[in-house]
């Protein structure tokens, strides 16, 4: 569907009268499935008629269509107005366009007769015309004189052909200062007349206050010229307000005044006299504040300012935005000038002059020192190395810790300073265990190292007290994890109130070495259904001069399910040797064994757990005596009954294999048949059809296996029940179960020929 048109945009003005103006715009842009715009149509209101006393009317038109500028007729003079445009097309017209305002100007001014001017001296005195234009003054706000010095004289001049030297500069501002000068910048003044260029430009800056330096004239001017448009003013005072203002100079002379700029120059640097070593006491510091040695009058300071700096990397210079933008730096206090050599305490928690005393903690400080001048809003700041001090807490460790196995009893040190643990809330225990140790450490470089950990949170209460680490239980949200063989450093830290970052401080009391005197278990590699053979190796080091007297064999029941009458072994010591037979086990039962030293000097740690499974008993078969029962190439088995089975729940499947080989075993296993070429697994069957008959060789799957055709020659059948617990299956035979089949294929083929 096609729609209105669009708004025309760029509406503008000129040509401007005193009754007309011409409108200008730019056409909206059509699509192909647009209507062609057929017109225009322009509305003009008047918006402020204050220097037109008549009544002014608005104005409108219309325009044809290939047009986009019309001249406006029939305006007021001195009359704002605010004019629009919209197009029309077959769909209507569109939207107005964005409004343009203007003022038309004021009608030509009829003088009266001018009177021949009285020349005296270097002076003309003239009669000023009336005006005889029907026009009101109302809209006009003050008269101008202007003088024409040329043989060639017009009736009519503008104010524009007056102009022949250069407007004032523009945004004059400071770029720099210090207390000796200024830097002033400025824009140049519109100027294009080549014939008259402008060649310079002068500025001139005045004292108008001096304060704070009474030495500084007032009355003289500086003033330079520069070829730039900007220019460093030196030689000036210190601490004294000056202003100043540039202008162009051209041939026809100098042009008209920038606004005039209002400046002060810094104050001299000030230099402190010694700085004296602070003394610490209990989270606060004591400072003896220096006097200054120049400049001779601090008429020109407010206040003074003391700052605090937490950080290892110091500067000697601080200024008060440093301070603002920095996380580990503030303003402690403000105090009169007049406490210069005073004593003053930084942490006392009170208020001076709106910046709060904040309580020191551990950790490295700077104290500065710094005059906030009346004149300034940004402080210098000095400090000294006798101001850089460190408050850290004094620790008391005790004697050597016990290890006992992989467990470290601590006797938690005595804190001799601070004095006051209120600002504390907890005690921290950390644990690092690598080869290159600290006395130092951080929560942070905890939190970034792989080899160090917090171990346990606990209440500052229980400094002086033991605390046993690698309990594996949980203190304050850290687990309180094992330790193994090692060397270990531990840490104690308070963590303070108002802080993050705790510090930790170790003592060579606090590094071990825990070493090992648990022997490593081998897995179990030979067993049977009431014994098992443990090997293992002997410790890896031994401490104080100890040695092996024998080892100690503790195994327990994991899992009896198949065997619910089953009894753990008792432990027992075997001789000096790293392997031992054990025997009186159960048969189908899962056990977990475990071997300790027993040293010269008591018992070693246990070992690690060896887990295992008995193997079941070996099962009797009760085979019939009935030989099997062969017709052609189909050999029917009647399966035997087991005499001795514990559990039925403790095997899963019931096997048939087929051996045809010459050399017949009465036993097989399933490892066995896997690596024979004459024997193989005829069929899988559920143990419930034990006592059942099964036939071999009707070539159908049974669980997966192919009970195959057989052929002439020798087989021997095999059954086996698969226990749960065991990969190998151990088969069973009997002589009934060996059967030969002879000429099979040749009888069949007689019975063939004589059917045909």
């Amino acid at each position: 569907m096609e729609a209105v048109p669009a708004a025309p945009t760029g509406l503008s003005v000129d040509n401007r009268t005193s009754t007309s103006v011409r409108l200008t715009w730019t056409p909206p842009v059509l699509t192909d499935a647009d209507s062609p715009i057929t017109s225009y149509q322009i509305s003009c209101k008047v918006i402020n008629n204050t220097y037109y006393r008549w009544d002014a009317i608005d104005s409108e038109t219309s325009a044809i269509a290939h047009v986009s500028s019309i001249p406006i007729s029939f305006l007021s003079p001195q009359i704002q107005y605010r004019c629009y445009v919209k197009a029309n097309a077959l769909q209507g017209y569109g939207e107005w366009s964005s409004p343009t305002i203007f003022w038309t100007k004021p009608t030509s001014i009829t003088w009266d007769s001018f009177e021949r001017p009285t020349v005296s001296d270097r002076s003309v005195t003239l009669t000023l015309p009336t005006v005889t234009s029907f026009y009101p003054l109302i809209g006009s706000e003050s008269i101008l004189i202007a003088v024409q010095m040329s043989s060639t004289i017009s009736s009519k001049l503008t104010s524009s052909d007056i102009e022949t030297i250069p407007g004032p500069p523009t945004e004059l501002s400071v770029q720099a200062r210090d207390s000796i000068s200024v830097r002033l910048n400025w824009i140049p003044p519109i100027w294009t007349d080549p014939t008259n260029p402008i060649i310079e430009y002068g500025i001139s800056c005045r004292a108008i206050n001096n304060t704070f330096f009474p030495w500084a004239v007032l009355v003289p001017k500086t003033s330079v010229r520069t070829y730039n448009s900007s220019i460093t003013l030196e030689y000036l005072s210190p601490q004294v307000q000056y202003r100043c203002y540039v202008k162009a100079y051209t041939l026809q002379g100098y042009g008209k005044k920038s606004s005039r700029i209002i400046v002060w120059t810094k104050p001299d640097r000030v230099t402190w006299d010694y700085f004296k070593r602070p003394t610490v006491s209990d989270r606060s510091v004591s400072l003896t504040l220096p006097t200054v040695t120049y400049p001779s009058s601090l008429s020109g300071s407010e206040s003074i300012l003391i700052a605090v700096q937490l950080s290892s990397t110091i500067s000697s210079k601080l200024t008060s935005s440093d301070i603002e933008t920095s996380d580990d730096s503030y303003i402690t206090a403000e105090l009169p000038v007049s406490g210069l050599s005073d004593k003053f305490t930084v942490g006392d928690n009170i208020a001076y002059g709106g910046y709060v005393n904040k309580p020191l903690h551990m950790g490295n400080y700077t104290f500065y020192i710094g005059l906030k001048p009346v004149t300034e809003e940004v402080v210098d700041f000095t400090s000294s190395l006798n101001w850089q001090i460190k408050i850290e807490i004094e620790w008391s460790f005790s004697e050597e810790q016990v290890v006992n196995d992989q467990l470290v009893n601590l006797t938690l040190p005595k804190v001799t300073y601070p004095y006051s643990l209120s600002g504390y809330e907890s005690l921290l225990i950390a644990a690092q265990a690598p080869s290159n140790i600290s006395s130092k450490l951080t929560s942070s470089d905890i939190e970034t190292c792989d080899d160090s950990y917090i171990t346990a949170e606990l209440p500052v209460s229980r400094l002086s007290d033991k605390f046993t680490v690698g309990d594996n239980n949980t203190y304050g949200g850290y687990v309180n994890r094992p330790l193994h063989i090692g060397n270990y450093t531990f840490y104690i830290g308070l963590k303070p109130v108002t802080e993050k970052v705790v510090d930790f401080t170790s003592s060579p009391n606090w590094q071990v070495e825990i070493v090992s005197t648990e022997p490593v278990i081998a897995p179990v590699t030979l067993r049977s259904s009431d014994s098992v053979l443990l090997e293992w190796t002997k410790p890896d080091r031994l401490k104080n001069n100890s040695y092996v007297i024998a080892y100690e064999i503790s195994c327990f029941i994991r899992n009896s399910t198949y065997n619910p009458a089953a009894s753990s072994a008792s432990p027992y010591l075997t001789e000096n040797t790293l392997s031992a037979n054990v025997t009186s086990l159960s048969s189908q039962v899962q056990y977990s064994c475990q071997v300790r030293a027993h040293l010269s000097n008591g018992y070693g740690q246990w070992s690690k757990y060896t887990v295992f499974w008995t193997k079941p008993s070996a099962i009797k078969w009760s085979f019939s005596k009935k030989e099997p029962v062969v017709i052609d190439t189909l050999v029917t088995l009647t399966l035997p009954t087991p005499l001795n089975l514990q559990s039925p729940e403790g095997y899963e499947i019931l096997l048939i294999a087929v051996q045809t080989n010459s050399r017949v075993k009465r036993e097989l296993s399933s490892a066995d048949i896997e690596t024979s070429n004459g024997s193989y697994i005829t069929a899988e069957l559920p143990v419930s059809r034990l006592s059942d008959k099964f036939t071999v060789g009707d070539n159908k799957m049974y669980g997966g296996y192919l009970n195959r055709p057989l052929h002439m020659g020798d087989y021997t059948f095999y059954i086996g029940l698969k226990p749960v617990t065991e990969e190998v299956v151990d088969f069973t035979s009997s002589p009934y179960w060996q059967v030969e089949l002879l000429k099979v294929r040749q009888k069949v083929e007689v019975q063939v020929s004589l059917e045909e």
